[in-house]
């Protein structure tokens, strides 16, 4: 939470009301210079821990609040988002039906704060099986569907890829974190139900323009050389969700009139791309 004094009760509350409740609540205060800390505070009785950081950005917040957890899996949340009261109980039918899976989310839905629904983002049914999606990389070339408020990972996934990367904290850290994990572990649970409410509003950063192109173009660097050192099966495999990036960046660099990033992806990624794309590009 930064700043959050207006919302992050909700994003509480919503924790504790889950049919099955989590074991340990960490709020991770970066920096807020609002009454944010003396809300949270207000719930030091139901076990809600207050950790209070310097202003450092998403990433830096998140991975404090992975070092303070002591469960076996990590659920993340941020203030302006909250869970479904069955979320908890949704994934976690999940891994127990399925032991073997280091990671697990849901559908969700964007609202606006009057109420109305902006969109519902979920996988389709055609490539779930059993409650499980086989490749992280074709579901979100396919689908876009991660967020970073719905996700529940093993804890120990955390020591085996890293923190979340505080270079590119604010656009992409999050689809950063979920490449890195499926390059090791490409299969995730998925729920049936929408498990959270995404509350789209002003000055949220869903709702600022994220087209910086040579932002993006150096997270794709970054998460190829993670596909490169985890070996030619996991390079393979994430290719489709590499291109799709790729291809965004065209899009809006094309919309912004940025030649340069142009000509930097037609060098680099041109001859990968699927040839309708490649010869839009050229």
């Amino acid at each position: 939470a930064y700043n959050e004094e207006l919302f992050v009760a909700r994003a509480i509350d919503s924790v504790l009301s889950q049919t099955i409740r989590p074991e340990q609540i960490v709020v991770v205060d970066d920096g807020s210079t609002d009454d944010t800390a003396a809300v949270v505070r207000r719930y030091a009785a139901d076990g809600v821990e207050h950790v209070f950081q310097q202003n450092a950005g998403l990433a830096s917040a998140r991975n404090t609040g992975i070092r303070a957890a002591r469960g076996k899996f990590v659920g993340c949340l941020d203030a302006d988002v909250e869970w479904k009261e069955y979320l908890v109980e949704d994934v976690k039918e999940i891994l127990d039906r399925h032991p073997d899976l280091a990671w697990a989310t849901s559908p969700y839905v964007r609202l606006f704060e009057d109420g109305n629904t902006e969109f519902v983002r979920s996988v389709g049914s055609e490539i779930l099986k059993d409650g499980v999606i086989e490749n992280y990389f074709a579901a979100q070339a396919e689908y876009e569907f991660s967020i970073s408020s719905n996700m529940f990972i093993k804890r120990s996934v955390f020591e085996a890829v890293g923190n979340f990367d505080t270079e590119i904290s604010q656009y992409g850290e999050d689809i950063d974190m979920w490449f890195r994990i499926a390059l090791r572990y490409p299969r995730m649970g998925y729920t049936d139900r929408v498990g959270a409410v995404y509350w789209a509003r002003t000055g949220s950063i869903m709702h600022k323009d994220p087209r910086d192109v040579a932002h993006h173009l150096m997270r794709v660097r970054k998460a190829e050389g993670h596909a490169i050192l985890a070996g030619d099966v996991a390079a393979k495999r994430s290719e489709p969700l590499l291109l799709d990036w790729v291809w965004t960046q065209v899009k809006d660099a094309a919309e912004l009139g940025n030649k340069s990033a142009l000509d930097h992806i037609a060098r680099f990624y041109g001859r990968r791309l699927p040839w309708k794309r490649r010869l839009i590009l050229d």
